[in-house]
């Protein structure tokens, strides 16, 4: 991110496409932004001119990791307008919107997908991105594909414009009457229920891994919704308190499949026997490039060694 101020006249706004907590979101033209483009489309985030300290300091920390780190798998806040309110980011446009909305449009052509390689290609993009946040000491509050955008490439990056609570209310449990929690997503360690109330603990890189395999079952599944049969309140009970319940293995043809729901189960063992995001994307790449099971000894072996 420029770390001075983008001038805001060099801003024009085409539309309005969404609220978030903070503020609005909106599309806009940015002149003299990237070199070598006149102007760059672009999506700002803006906070309400209401918004207090504590609030204008949420609304640069939730992207922290998108203002400090480049990585093609992260979504860029490419300037900020930080000299005035209303506080703007300007991020990275990507052409084909969220990974989950992507994905139900797409569900007609889930076997073309699966057989192309795009799928594994979006998880490998995911895990590398994921991976790169971790090294750099940062953890991801929200994983969800709902929370991953897609670029005109289908190039998968970590990151959104701050819409989920507004477009997937479905995802959200309300929990203590106040909060919205994606407790379909959540690690069971970072969730305590007491005398009906839920505490909320910090996210943690193992808590990102098994959210990490909630994802690559959405994947797999076009976006449906994890534990679709079960109440958010069930989800609490038989899934994070007494752990009795575990996703299924999707139905999706695809090659390997059986080796995909093996790493969405290494994602949900106990927080301490999880792999890391680097070893999740080392199995994912060594997948992704055996396109055919030559000599399925020689690939048992291989896959055998780098299990975590």
């Amino acid at each position: 991110v420029r770390k001075t101020n983008f001038p805001r006249s060099q801003l024009s706004y085409v539309a309005e496409i969404g609220n978030g907590w903070f503020g609005k979101v909106l599309a806009a033209e940015a002149s003299g932004l990237i070199p070598g483009e006149q102007k760059s489309h672009v999506i700002v985030r803006q906070i309400k001119t209401s918004a207090g300290p504590e609030e204008q300091a949420v609304f640069l920390q939730e992207l922290q990791p998108n203002r400090e780190l480049q990585h093609p798998n992260l979504l860029v806040v490419l300037a900020q307008c930080l000299e005035a309110m209303p506080f703007l980011l300007i991020m990275e446009y990507c052409a084909m919107g969220d990974l989950k909305g992507y994905l139900v449009q797409q569900r007609r052509e889930a076997q073309t997908l699966a057989q192309k390689g795009t799928l594994l290609r979006m998880a490998c993009d995911m895990s590398a991105g994921l991976h790169f946040m971790h090294q750099n000491g940062f953890t991801h509050g929200d994983l969800a594909l709902r929370n991953c955008m897609v670029g005109s490439d289908l190039t998968v990056k970590i990151g959104d414009y701050g819409l989920s609570h507004e477009r997937y209310k479905g995802d959200y449990a309300l929990v203590n009457q106040t909060e919205l929690v994606p407790v379909r997503w959540m690690a069971p360690e970072t969730v305590r229920l007491s005398g009906g109330q839920v505490r909320l603990l910090d996210t943690t890189t193992q808590a990102n891994v098994w959210s990490f395999g909630v994802c690559l079952w959405e994947l797999l599944e076009l976006g449906r919704q994890p534990y679709s049969g079960l109440s958010d309140q069930d989800v609490l009970v038989e899934v994070i308190t007494e752990q009795t319940v575990r996703l299924p293995q999707p139905v999706l043809d695809i090659l390997h499949a059986d080796r995909w729901y093996e790493l969405m189960q290494f994602c949900w063992l106990s927080a301490e026997e999880r792999p890391s995001m680097g070893e999740l994307y080392s199995l994912l790449s060594y997948l992704r490039h055996q396109k055919e099971e030559l000599d399925a000894a020689e690939f048992e072996r291989k896959w055998t060694t780098m299990k975590p």
